[in-house]
Parts: C-alpha cells; sequence; structure tokens
C-alpha cells in the first residue's frame, strides 16, 4: 500500500465496520470520513473490499433491514417494501444484482479484496497480508459487535459471529430459494473474489 488514505468498501452487512475496526486500531493506515463504505467507486484513495458469500450475506441484509425498516440503503434492501417475507424479498427486490453490482464494480476499480471468512478465520493473518505497517506487536480484536457510529459504541460482536459461524442462516434456504440465489449470482465474480459455494455438512 502507498501513503494515500485507505477506504474500506462493501455491501451492507458485510464487515466494513469490523475490518475498518481492525485496520485502525492496528496498523499505520489514514481511513478517510465523509466516504460511505457502501457506495460506488469514487475518490482517490486506495480499497479494500470486505465481501461476505452471498447466501449468508442476504441473510444478514434481509435481518437487519427487517428490524430497522426505513434504513435501507440503497432502499432495494428494505425487506417491508415487499411484505417481510425472505423469499419474497430475495426474488424482488434486486438485493442479489446490488451485490453483483457493488462488487463487480470495486473488484474493477482495482480494490484488495478480503473475505469476512477469511477474518473469522484469522483476521491478523489475513490483514497483515495487506501490506500495511503494524502498530501493535499483540493483535487487538474486539469483544463484541463494532458500528459505524463511533469509537465509543458498544460492543457486542461475538453473538453474531457465532451464529454466522455455525451457519444458522441456511434455514432460510429450501431448494427453490438456493435454486434462485445459484441462478443470480454472477459464477465468474464468485470465483475472482475468491469465493466457493456453500454445501451442509
Amino acid at each position: 500500500m502507498d501513503d494515500r488514505p485507505t477506504r474500506v468498501v462493501g455491501a451492507p452487512r458485510s464487515g466494513t465496520n469490523y475490518v475498518r475496526w481492525l485496520l485502525r486500531e492496528n496498523y499505520e493506515v489514514t481511513l478517510p470520513t465523509g466516504l460511505h463504505a457502501h457506495d460506488m467507486p469514487a475518490g482517490d484513495c486506495d480499497t479494500v473490499l470486505v465481501v461476505k458469500h452471498p447466501m449468508p450475506w442476504a441473510v444478514s441484509a434481509f435481518e437487519w433491514y427487517l428490524q430497522h425498516p426505513g434504513n435501507g440503503r440503497p432502499p432495494m434492501l428494505n425487506p417491508t417494501v415487499v411484505g417481510g417475507s425472505f423469499r419474497a424479498w430475495l426474488l424482488n427486490s434486486g438485493a442479489l444484482f446490488y451485490w453483483n453490482a457493488i462488487n463487480r464494480a470495486w473488484l474493477a476499480a482495482q480494490a484488495q479484496v478480503v473475505r469476512y471468512d477469511d477474518v473469522l478465520a484469522d483476521a491478523e493473518l489475513t490483514l497483515d497480508g495487506l501490506g500495511f505497517v503494524r502498530e501493535t506487536e499483540e493483535f487487538v480484536r474486539p469483544v463484541g459487535h463494532v458500528s459505524n457510529s463511533g469509537d465509543d459504541t458498544e460492543l457486542r460482536f461475538d453473538g453474531r459471529r457465532a451464529y454466522y459461524e455455525r451457519e444458522g442462516w441456511q434455514k432460510y434456504y429450501d431448494v427453490r430459494t438456493r435454486a434462485y440465489m445459484d441462478q443470480w449470482i454472477d459464477a465468474g465474480l464468485m470465483t475472482a473474489l475468491g469465493l466457493t459455494e456453500y454445501r451442509r455438512q
């Protein structure tokens, strides 16, 4: 990485706040303010693209925006628009088109890719691979959730991480819903992002 500011970007509910927190606390990196993590490419910054597999990502987006109606960014992610059913939302909201579009755009803008699964498996190894200079000898991790509301936010991350790692989101996917996901997610983009198919154990 060069000396330019580094912007952490990605679709909402992909882990951008978590990765941004880890970078800020552990590395010599300038993270600009005033640029939204979920916008399309713009500005003169180096970029780190955080990607979550589209299957758990869709569930996370659906659940969060269902609990926070009116806060959709972009508005298509608001499940109340299509009645609150996961399948109806997945089929009618355009969420999968958005996932394809934002990740394709940032990849084309030469963002460095960080996979959420890799961060959960070994955040230190994954983020050291970006090439930033470390500020801490011992890698610092949050004990809970990380929001974008500021440094003094309450931390409640462990519960969501456990839910993700247990693949609790799988309950939303029957055969028809999974087939729709497979149909509309860009397979070439998945390969370029280093994402593989989820299979039940």
